[in-house]
């Protein structure tokens, strides 16, 4: 059976209405934000990933990072983690932490729409 050419106009509608969209004024605040996070804390680098892992604003230094991979990644990762926090009895974990040898990633949500995240030493 298929779906009635309403049913898809609502879905389409609904897609729309829940679709984050930055304007360039408000890309570059974000962006004068993120440098001077970079100054007082001296991390590598910091991005900023929708939900749905599309790269919003990057600072810092990235040259050697597929930011379009990684922000792909961290949203599948906090979806998963979401999942993982309903299993535990939790809303939600708001924010995921990963240590490495040589470099670290923090990843916290904003207002369930977007999130920031920290590369560092």
């Amino acid at each position: 059976m298929s779906e009635t050419p309403k049913k898809r106009i609502d879905e389409n509608e609904m897609l729309r209405y829940q679709r984050l969209i930055f304007y360039s004024e408000e890309v570059e605040k974000i962006n004068e934000l993120l440098s001077d996070f970079l100054d007082s804390t001296q991390a590598k680098a910091t991005l900023v990933v929708d939900i749905e892992g599309h790269l919003v604003t990057k600072m810092g230094y990235t040259k050697s990072i597929d930011t379009e991979s990684l922000s792909a990644l961290i949203a599948g990762s906090f979806a998963s983690t979401k999942q993982v926090a309903k299993i535990l009895g939790e809303e939600e974990f708001s924010e995921i932490f990963h240590q490495g040898k040589t470099d670290s990633i923090y990843i916290s949500l904003i207002r369930d729409r977007s999130m920031v995240v920290v590369v560092f030493d």
